[in-house]
């Protein structure tokens, strides 16, 4: 996890920070990261992309992007509605936050929750595929994610080593998915919950960039903590551009298939897995073939691409801790 020690001592606003609330945390990203962002505008770099503690007020930048951006695109999503659906997970995520260098703005963000296959609380991909009335076949505990319920949502459920089932069912449980993909017990999850971006970043150029700078800060996460799985609940019409990137080996989770995520969702979405060993070799790969200078098929933006996953001249591009 992010070092905890990065915390500072400003006032924490949860979801809903007003414009005054927020510009005083862009403040304090300036002072914070008054070096990065130097270092980042002298090579002429339009984003920063930063690594936050949950417990970081800064976090509640990535928070507020978050509510925004759900009740823009699909309603509903209040600040009630947020900690009902979020609050359970809090000690186990952190974030990275795309900041607009000129603007001085932020423009996107990605929640990461971390978790041990076989051990302790569950992330909320599996949880939330657990609950789903799409998948009622496979268990006899599914429920529409409600939105709606005043109630708080279910709890991450905490067992061991293929503890959990579903009220009796024998087909889909915690252990069934980890197994179907080869999870071995105590191996490391990222569970990529959100990734949003701002509709003033949604141009063409703009878009992909920042999505791209956040999935490679998830990847240098990853690889600095030691995690072995990355799973996310993706829109179908965007995995097609997750699965072009570099012709990244995202499956089906569990082969559970697509189906409406939140009830006023009005896409369909796909809970899927990736490997990180996989990735890896991937990455590594193409960077040996740029760096070597050996023709390559990956187009200009998919080089630019591998050079966020992995470059070492993209280092000053991502505030890791």
């Amino acid at each position: 996890m992010p070092n905890s020690s990065l915390v500072v001592d400003l006032p924490t606003f949860g979801y809903s920070p007003s414009e005054e609330q927020r510009a005083t945390l862009i403040a304090d990203i300036q002072v914070r990261f008054s070096d990065e962002i130097a270092l980042a505008v002298r090579k002429g770099e339009p984003f920063l992309c930063i690594g936050l503690d949950s417990r970081d007020p800064l976090s509640d930048l990535c928070r507020w992007l978050e509510r925004t951006v759900f009740d823009a695109d699909a309603g509903g999503y209040t600040e009630e509605v947020m900690q009902s659906e979020w609050s359970s997970y809090e000690e186990q995520c952190f974030f990275f936050l795309a900041y607009d260098i000129e603007g001085q703005d932020v423009a996107g963000s990605v929640r990461i929750i971390t978790g041990t296959v076989g051990f302790g609380p569950v992330v909320k991909t599996v949880h939330d595929c657990l609950h789903m009335d799409a998948y009622a076949h496979f268990s006899t505990r599914a429920n529409t994610i409600d939105l709606t319920d005043r109630n708080v949502s279910f709890h991450p459920e905490t067992g061991v080593v293929g503890s959990h089932r579903n009220n009796g069912s024998t087909r889909l449980d915690r252990s069934f998915i980890e197994s179907y993909h080869g999870m071995k017990p105590g191996e490391i999850i990222f569970d990529m919950a959100t990734l949003v971006v701002r509709q003033p970043y949604r141009g063409e150029k703009s878009a992909l960039h920042v999505a791209q700078l956040l999935y490679a800060g998830t990847w240098r996460a990853a690889l600095r903590l030691g995690a072995h799985h990355g799973l996310a609940f993706v829109r179908v019409d965007l995995l097609s551009v997750w699965r072009d990137l570099l012709g990244m080996p995202w499956d089906d989770l569990a082969a559970l298939g697509c189906s409406q995520y939140f009830e006023t969702d009005p896409y369909l979405s796909q809970p899927v897995y990736i490997n990180y060993t996989d990735l890896q070799r991937l990455v590594s790969r193409a960077l040996h073939t740029q760096q070597a200078g050996l023709p390559s098929k990956l187009s200009k933006p998919e080089l630019n691409f591998v050079g966020l996953m992995g470059a070492p001249e993209s280092d000053h591009l991502f505030v890791l801790w």
